[in-house]
């Protein structure tokens, strides 16, 4: 088959995984409403309280406030709400990760069929493998725990107070400020999401890379970048680079990279490149994906399109693939 058909298999591939990704997400964000209508009503009353508190005379310190009783429940209440919700975002990262691992190798093992290996001549990974990875961090601790301590409760209770103990002072519309604790607890929801989004691609494509070791025929795998207006300018430059096989590919918190494989004989390198696509739009578009300062200073030569990305190594999701500050650049 084509060079450009097995791509264009590829991409079709990952078209499906975004519209599973997203049906999951909306589905994670339908749950989270429900976590936010069963709080409004006491984030209301506690707000009000504290206005007509104020209103009536009374010194209100961040002391007095954390002495309050109808604090402290909606603070257990909060509590307990975010423990059902990491409970279930577990089992649906972990779904999530038993998903993707599977179609992986499905899709691996299509990607080398079309590429003219005969069925036959090449090993499949078992699905089993999937299970070992399923409910793990890149680190190897469990999922489970980053999303109760680190995801979904992150620093959201001491924002929320502060904007109460900020409304209260400054005497800020009761409804305003029920609106900012409101916002801070949706920081808990992207966060839960973020998680979500990166696992259950890392296991695509850890999957990937060990469907193609297991192949016999494979030696080593392509970067895969998505070529639209959402692409991470990082990524878009280091699209088609090659990179061995059980060497993890350099990514980003929700990161859209794939691979496709490598078969002496059967495959060679990409010609057509999304920096080549990024060439062939208008300036609008490139300003979009850049930002009006890397943009100029690319356009007036300061810099190359290959400069823009850089690796930054540690951090939860483990090594992550950045645009450079345009201070580095220029």
């Amino acid at each position: 088959m084509d060079e450009d058909d097995i791509i264009e298999m590829m991409r079709q591939f990952k078209l499906g995984l975004q519209q599973q990704e997203a049906d999951r997400m909306r589905a994670m964000g339908r749950v989270w409403l429900g976590v936010e209508q069963r709080l409004q009503a006491d984030i209301e009353a506690l707000v009000l309280n504290l206005a007509r508190r104020r209103e009536n005379g009374e010194v209100l310190s961040q002391a007095s406030l954390f002495r309050m009783e109808r604090y402290q429940q909606l603070l257990v209440q909060i509590q307990s709400e975010m423990d059902a919700y990491a409970t279930y975002a577990t089992r649906q990262a972990t779904g999530a990760q038993r998903e993707f691992g599977e179609q992986a190798i499905e899709h691996t093992a299509q990607n080398i069929a079309r590429s003219g290996v005969v069925e036959t001549a090449f090993n499949r990974l078992p699905r089993e493998a999937v299970e070992l990875m399923a409910g793990s961090m890149a680190d190897g601790s469990p999922l489970s725990q980053l999303l109760i301590n680190a995801a979904v409760r992150a620093d959201v209770v001491d924002k929320m107070t502060a904007h109460l103990i900020d409304g209260t002072v400054r005497g800020i519309n009761p409804r305003k400020t029920a609106r900012l604790m409101r916002d801070d607890l949706a920081g808990g929801l992207n966060q839960a999401l973020t998680v979500v989004r990166t696992e259950q691609m890392r296991v695509y494509r850890e999957m990937t890379d060990q469907s193609y070791q297991a192949s016999g025929v494979v030696q080593g795998k392509y970067r895969l970048t998505a070529r639209d207006e959402r692409t991470c300018m990082g990524c878009l430059v280091r699209d088609g680079e090659f990179i061995p096989l059980g060497t993890e590919m350099d990514e980003h918190p929700n990161g859209r990279c794939t691979t496709t494989a490598f078969i002496p004989g059967k495959t060679r390198p990409r010609t057509f490149l999304a920096r080549d696509w990024f060439a062939q739009q208008d300036e609008a578009t490139q300003r979009k994906m850049m930002g009006n300062g890397r943009y100029e200073a690319w356009a007036d030569g300061k810099f190359e399109l290959s400069e823009l990305a850089q690796t930054v190594r540690g951090g939860r999701f483990g090594s992550s693939l950045q645009v450079r500050p345009l201070r580095d650049l220029v």
